[in-house]
């Protein structure tokens, strides 16, 4: 049977291949392609690749000796910052013992000097500070702004600049019509113009002020520190001093009798004059110490405690000093050294106005610094003013600006583009230091003599530039002993001034001070480098050309000045050599932190035993003799009659009877034969005494 065929649908649409979807090209022209696509052509069958054939190299041979010998010796010479100080170290040890027998200065001068080469090339490529940069200024949105506002307040601050120099000549002026006053018109001058300067400078940010090279940011741990640095050096400075020293120097009583003058109500003496028996000493250092003996009494505690502040306080600028060149173990390291030095802690603690330089240079030299890093001109008005004022403190920080001069040359010779960019800078150094030095300038024009008149009248050659070789080999056969002497009252030579009586340093500190120049040697183009050599040199070059009387060299007393630089010299051995550390691992690092702790530790405890219990003993009788006066009347009961028999005025001091004993009665037995027998007396007799014994006995 034949298959139904079935009509075909009604609705049915024949479907053809839809066409393609234009192609837009680069011409934004819509291309229909109507031929079909070709189909690509299948991809061949992958071959099969044989695998390389194996091949058998030889073993390695190992590297001729010369090459591993070569190795080694490179990586023994990176790591020179770790062992070669020891090296240097023992160098110095050497040079020191073959100055104690038999004081071989030559051999002693070699080994030195071999101790220095090492410490340089072992940390020639450590840490050398931060470079002196030139200002490259950024011009970002707002720049041109903000140097029209710069420009537009510089009118108003060079006005109040210049007010500040006016004021300074009208204290002037008011010094010449009344030079005797004790503070009058001219003290108002000179301190409104101080605050006149300052504010006129406050918050003065240059366009090129940079304040990211001011040395690492403080942490938690550091202020800790630093304030337990700080209270170590006030207990060395202020306790027990009415007892340490022992001994009571000479000059003592004279600040205590110039210090009676301003005691009194009202003074008999001007803050713009000098006093010290002529010898050119200013004044406004005894007014501060006259304050405290008014405050604490007239007594030897009240008369020391001015310079102990003042000795106390230099602590400060030194580690900030330290720290911002050379990072926080030498800020650190430096601070300690200025609080436990023994030769600092006796200077300080005897009242003498020997330790107000030192406070006053390291802080204008700490102002310098910071502002050659951060172009701000405060900075440098702080210097200028911290040098001015220096001038009322002790006649031998009138070399200070001498120093500035010469460290401002040295700049423009080695650093010229970052000096030319900052003259205006030293400009208001020179201007902060008329302006600290006030109406005393008006006092040195009206006496000249009084300026350097001391210094030079115990010169031991004329200062001038010699004119012949003969002059010139005069010259080093009068300096040269000088100089050696001063040289050994680094470590083996007591101080010959009569105020102390020990060397500068422990011969451990030596020897690491001279490991520490080396280093600020080969770092003489960082401009603080230079400043510490140029202040510790300058003070060994001017402390050989000049004898104070009796007081040979070395004389420790004149190189108070210096003390700072050789605390931060000191510090610079033990950070660069933990720096070096770096190089190794965590447990390294740990060790080496624990050998400069060490150091730390060992410095305290061994500037402590000698100074409270070694370096009392050398010191002679006849130097303990005022000691020894003065703790015999303090120890008598108050209306006890004192009698000193004998002739020698030496024996009997009236100062010293006031300072420690002022209840007491004491006088001078010139004739025991005829003045005795006295009731309720006190005998005190010495070696020039003894023919007056037996008379003393028989009554």
């Amino acid at each position: 049977m034949p298959e139904p065929v079935l009509p075909p649908a009604p609705h049915t649409v024949a479907l053809l291949p839809s066409p393609p979807p234009p192609i837009r090209t680069t011409h934004r022209r819509r291309i229909r392609l109507e031929t079909p696509v070709p189909e690509l052509p299948a991809a061949p069958a992958p071959r099969t690749v044989a695998p390389p054939p194996t091949v058998l190299l030889p073993p390695a041979s190992p590297p001729p000796p010369h090459r591993r010998t070569h190795a080694a010796l490179h990586a023994w010479w990176t790591y020179r910052g770790i062992w070669l100080p020891g090296a240097a170290l023992g160098l110095a040890a050497l040079g020191q013992s073959a100055l104690v027998p038999g004081l071989d200065g030559v051999r002693a001068g070699l080994y030195f000097a071999a101790t220095m080469l090492l410490g340089l090339l072992a940390w020639s490529s450590g840490p050398a500070g931060a470079p002196l940069r030139v200002a490259r200024p950024q011009w970002r949105r707002g720049a041109w702004r903000r140097l029209w506002t710069w420009r537009a307040g510089l009118g108003l601050r060079l006005i109040g600049i210049a007010g500040a120099l006016a004021l300074t000549a009208a204290a002037m002026r008011a010094w010449d019509a009344e030079p005797l006053a004790f503070f009058g018109r001219q003290g108002v001058y000179w301190v409104c113009a101080m605050a006149l300067l300052v504010g006129s400078c406050a918050r003065w940010y240059t366009p090129a002020a940079d304040s990211t090279t001011l040395g690492p940011p403080w942490t938690r741990g550091e202020r800790l520190v630093f304030a337990a640095v700080v209270a170590l050096t006030l207990a060395t400075r202020l306790l027990w001093l009415r007892d340490i020293p022992w001994r009571i120097d000479p000059d003592e009583h004279i600040a205590y009798t110039e210090g009676l003058r301003f005691v009194q109500n009202p003074p008999t003496l001007s803050l713009f004059t000098t006093s010290w028996f002529d010898t050119g000493m200013p004044s406004m250092w005894l007014r501060a110490e006259g304050g405290f003996m008014r405050l604490l009494g007239i007594g030897l505690d009240g008369v020391r405690f001015w310079t102990a502040l003042v000795g106390a306080l230099v602590v400060i600028p030194i580690y900030a000093l330290a720290r911002q060149e050379w990072g926080r173990v030498a800020g650190f390291l430096a601070g300690l050294a200025g609080a436990v030095l023994a030769v600092i802690v006796h200077y300080s603690r005897v009242s003498m106005p020997n330790m107000g330089p030192p406070l006053w240079w390291v802080t204008c030299f700490y102002f310098v610094l910071r502002g050659l890093r951060s172009r701000r001109p405060n900075d440098f008005v702080w210097a200028g003013l911290a040098a001015g004022t220096s001038i009322y403190t002790f006649y031998s920080t009138r070399t200070l600006p001498l120093l500035l001069v010469v460290f401002a040359r040295y700049l423009a010779v080695f650093h010229f583009r970052a000096f030319r960019e900052r003259i205006g800078h030293f400009a208001l150094v020179a201007v902060g230091f008329i302006v600290g030095f006030g109406p005393l300038i008006a006092y040195f024009q009206q006496n000249p003599q009084m300026w350097l008149g001391r210094g030079l009248s115990e010169l031991l050659i004329p200062l001038k530039i010699p004119s012949s070789w003969a002059e010139v080999v005069h010259a080093w056969t009068v300096v040269a002993p000088e100089l050696q002497q001063n040289l050994l009252g680094l470590s083996v030579m007591p101080s010959r001034d009569g105020v102390y009586f020990a060397p500068l340093l422990l011969p451990a500190e030596a020897f690491v001070l001279v490991l520490g120049i080396g280093t600020v040697i080969w770092r003489w183009r960082q401009p603080a480098a230079f400043l510490l050599l140029l202040w510790g040199g300058s003070s060994l070059v001017l402390n050989s050309l000049v004898i104070s009387g009796a007081k040979l060299n070395p004389n420790l007393a004149h190189w108070s000045n210096t003390l700072p630089a050789f605390c931060i010299v000191l510090a610079l051995p033990p950070a660069f050599w933990l720096a070096a550390l770096r190089r190794g691992g965590p447990g390294v690092r740990r060790v080496g932190a624990a050998l400069v702790a060490g150091w730390a530790v060992w410095m305290v405890g061994a500037n402590a035993y000698f100074y409270l219990i070694t370096y009392p003993v050398p010191i002679a009788l006849d130097q303990q003799m005022y000691g020894q006066t003065g703790r015999f009347l303090a120890a008598e009961e108050p209306g006890t009659v004192v009698l000193y028999p004998g002739q020698d005025f030496q024996e009997l001091d009236v100062n010293v009877a006031q300072l420690l004993a002022p209840q007491l009665t004491v006088s001078q037995l010139y004739n025991p034969s005829r003045n005795l027998p006295v009731a309720g007396v006190a005998g005190h007799s010495f070696p020039s005494t003894l023919p007056y014994l037996s008379a003393l006995q028989y009554y």
